[in-house]
């Protein structure tokens, strides 16, 4: 897709999600993350992963959790009930030992 049809994909995209779409959140946040019709940003993929991830989008529940333990989203954005309950895990209980069993590096699990 060229750069003016993404750009005028992303504002009707941007219309429906603000409308509460959780599909078009979901499409949306895709497009940040990855900069396609918009400038790329973590922050505003997150915000809007966030938003169709707590209309059940499962993906979008996915995605932000795997930007969260890999360091793509914003720090304040973990919960501080997330945050404590991380803190108490023994390691073999942790999350994200469960999730990256052999670690984790901006953006992708180790292998």
């Amino acid at each position: 897709m060229d750069s003016s049809k993404a750009v005028k994909g992303t504002a009707v995209l941007r219309s429906l999600a603000e409308a509460g779409d959780a599909e078009a959140q979901f499409r949306l946040a895709q497009a940040y993350e990855n900069g396609q019709g918009v400038a790329q940003g973590y922050a505003d993929a997150a915000r809007w992963y966030q938003a169709a991830a707590e209309q059940g989008i499962l993906a979008a529940q996915a995605r932000l959790g795997e930007m969260y333990l890999c360091g793509c989203g914003h720090p304040e954005s973990i919960t501080p009930s997330a945050a404590a309950h991380l803190a108490e895990a023994s390691e073999e209980q942790s999350a994200v030992r469960r999730l990256f069993p052999n670690g984790c590096r901006r953006g992708r699990p180790l292998e």
